[in-house]
């Protein structure tokens, strides 16, 4: 997904051998010409104008994220990152960089559209975010089905629907066919989901995992990024742990027992939420997503992982759960309670 200048100057070497390939044959043709001059000037012709064509397709998205990622993060992004976002608080100066660039990369190729709800710049880099947690140890990840984000003003049903009814339980989904897909989010979900770090909910972390999930083609709860050897072993874990009757502080939450898809995407909330307790409360668990998603937050996301940059809270301020209430008429009584 980034691109530095090894990675431009190797693109368009490979461009340049697919474009030659595909105007070798119309230069050769153009040889067998030679006493038609102007057949062979136009097979000539007709030769570089293909590969020039093709040199420029196989290279525009390199070309575009190379100039992209030539100019910086927004400092305005930056902040917001340092004020929402706990697991890039805790990341070494170079990952920053690029968890930065990864953001960049997401929000210039992926339409994020609000459905009756105004797209702020808090609501797209909590997106980003979401997408980029889950790869940043996946060095060359494509979200190849994701065509665009929707974010709905509150939670919806099955038909859609936001509002205030019974059956408007939904935070979040995926949407569409294998090969083309949309992730819709609850507007006001996706920010509570980054308000309280390490409460092992976070509904864009948990969608976007169905993302990572979909690669291989299906949303099964096998992730193509999980070695070949160990698929048997991760199915086999995930039925034994939605088997049990889990109580306790430390418990996954019942819904990964609906099905084996929602078992990755829960049990990836809670290990890049509060790593260090699935790794003592599940340990295999916390193991094969360790492998999966190729990070160990455990190690990386202690205490300082609980550190949100933010500025005080006020009582008269925006809800920071996105409500558009005040503070003290929204989640301040429930954080009293």
């Amino acid at each position: 997904m980034l691109v530095d200048a090894h990675v431009l100057a190797k693109n368009r070497t490979q461009s340049l051998k697919i474009a030659g390939a595909l105007a070798l044959p119309l230069l050769f043709l153009a040889a067998f010409f030679t006493q038609q001059p102007g057949v062979a000037a136009t097979l000539a012709i007709i030769a570089v104008v293909l590969g020039v064509v093709a040199f420029r397709r196989f290279t525009a998205r390199t070309r575009r994220r190379f100039a992209l990622l030539q100019q910086p993060l927004p400092t305005e992004d930056i902040g917001l990152l340092e004020e929402q976002v706990a697991y890039y608080n805790c990341l070494e100066p170079a990952d920053q960089k690029r968890f930065q660039q990864l953001v960049q990369v997401f929000l210039a190729e992926t339409p994020i559209t609000g459905i009756d709800v105004e797209v702020t710049p808090l609501h797209r880099i909590l997106v980003a975010a979401s997408a980029v947690i889950p790869i940043m140890g996946l060095p060359h990840w494509e979200y190849a089905y994701l065509s665009e984000v929707l974010l709905y003003p509150a939670h919806f049903n099955a038909d859609y629907e936001s509002g205030d009814g019974e059956d408007n339980r939904i935070l979040g989904l995926v949407h569409g066919s294998l090969s083309n897909g949309v992730v819709i989010l609850s507007a006001p979900a996706l920010i509570s989901g980054f308000a309280n770090p390490h409460d092992r909910r976070n509904v864009g972390i948990h969608e976007f995992a169905h993302m990572v999930d979909k690669r291989d083609g299906s949303i099964d709860g096998v992730a193509a990024a999980l070695p070949r050897d160990l698929i048997a072993p991760w199915r086999n874990l995930m039925r034994e742990k939605m088997a049990e009757d889990q109580k306790g502080r430390g418990a996954i939450d019942p819904y990964a027992h609906t099905n084996e898809q929602e078992f990755l995407a829960v049990t990836t909330e809670y290990f890049f939420e509060n790593p260090e307790r699935l790794a003592r409360e599940h340990p295999r668990v916390y193991a094969k997503l360790s492998t999966l998603y190729g990070q160990d937050p455990a190690t990386l996301l202690t205490e300082e992982y609980r550190f949100l940059r933010r500025k005080p809270l006020g009582r008269n301020d925006p809800c920071p759960c996105g409500s558009r209430r005040k503070y003290k008429r929204c989640c301040l009584p429930k954080k009293k309670a």
